[in-house]
């Protein structure tokens, strides 16, 4: 039951990689219809494409500011749900943005805020998916197997952007480039209604999680739920065990949060933190979000010989790099030797 589970919640995971790769298929439609019409200057054609590309990730941060409060108020499920039903109306108002405002096809450029709000919309299921369905796993699995069960999660994620890139390349076949310009795009942007359909309606078949039962006070459904799961012999405890956890948190991260104000090295940290929220708007992103026209180009993108050096290339262009690594890794040691000392009371 618990590989079941897991393989609903990861489906999470894969609208998450869907959804910010499908775009890679759209950009120069986008910008035919929508962007090109408008006369813009150089400069500002290109911020304003820019914008449009990467407005869902700005729903990715409200999705995932909200992801917590909703998975609290309405449970893991529920609030999983809200983002199967995300990933459901921006496909479809993605796809169609003039829907209920003018004829399809023929607003132009106006269309654009439209199209921009329904990809926030994305971003912000995909914010709450990202939250929530690692989170549902955990919840769900057994400590022995938690780990690996959760890392289903990160591969499905991949699964996504690999999965979409091909549904874009087989769409982008059936048609010319004025096909595509017209109709192509259209369908690439609708395909995510499929894996979202899947979603919620797999999502009605699945349990809450025991810990949000327990949390809320219903002890008799964690008990059902938990049974069902782990067996009757040990539903019991394990339903002990979620009351301690819960009531343990606020504890546990006191200790975190004053072993982060005692970092030895408080720059190195912020420089680690530093690399792991602008890691999530790297590279990966870039390839996401422009793979298509990336491939078009016929080989790799070209990042700069200070960042990435050729295949046997000056080993010194590493060095600047290499720095701020061993920088970052000092830092993280340093964090580590706190939280340890202060959780075992040293």
């Amino acid at each position: 039951m618990v590989t079941g589970l897991t393989f609903v919640a990861t489906l999470g995971g894969l609208l998450f990689g869907y959804d910010t790769a499908v775009i890679s298929g759209a950009v120069s439609s986008i910008d035919a219809n929508f962007i090109d019409p408008q006369h813009l200057s150089e400069t500002a054609r290109s911020s304003l494409s820019g914008w449009t590309v990467s407005s869902a990730l700005f729903g990715c941060i409200i999705g995932a500011i909200v992801a917590g409060w909703v998975s609290n108020a309405i449970g893991r499920k529920g609030g999983m749900l809200v983002a199967g039903a995300l990933f459901l109306i921006s496909a479809a108002g993605s796809a169609y943005p003039e829907f209920g405002l003018g004829p399809i096809g023929g607003m132009g450029p106006k269309a654009l805020t439209p199209f921009i709000l329904y990809r926030i919309l994305c971003g912000v299921g995909v914010g709450i998916a990202s939250m929530l369905s690692p989170l549902y796993i955990a919840e769900i699995a057994r400590s022995q197997i938690r780990g690996r069960l959760v890392s289903f999660n990160q591969l499905s994620i991949v699964l996504g952007m690999l999965l979409v890139y091909f549904v874009n390349w087989a769409i982008a076949s059936q048609g010319d480039d004025a096909w595509i310009k017209a109709t192509g795009w259209r369908l690439m942007l609708l395909s995510e209604a499929v894996p979202a359909v899947l979603f919620l309606a797999l999502l009605t078949l699945v349990p809450d999680t025991p810990r949000w039962f327990v949390m809320k006070g219903h002890n008799d459904k964690a008990l059902a739920v938990l049974n069902r799961l782990v067996g009757e012999a040990e539903d019991e405890a394990t339903a002990v065990a979620q009351r301690n956890q819960h009531s343990e948190q606020r504890k546990t991260l006191d200790i975190l949060l004053g072993a982060i104000e005692r970092v030895d090295d408080p720059d190195g940290f912020v420089l680690a933190a530093a690399a792991a929220l602008l890691g999530q708007e790297g590279v990966v992103r870039v390839v996401a979000a422009y793979g298509r026209d990336d491939l078009l180009l016929g080989g790799l993108v070209d990042l700069g010989d200070e960042v990435v050096a050729p295949l046997g290339g000056d080993g010194e262009r590493f060095q600047p790099v290499q720095a701020a690594d061993d920088h970052i890794a000092g830092a993280a040691r340093g964090a580590h030797g706190n939280i340890e000392k202060r959780l075992h009371g040293n």
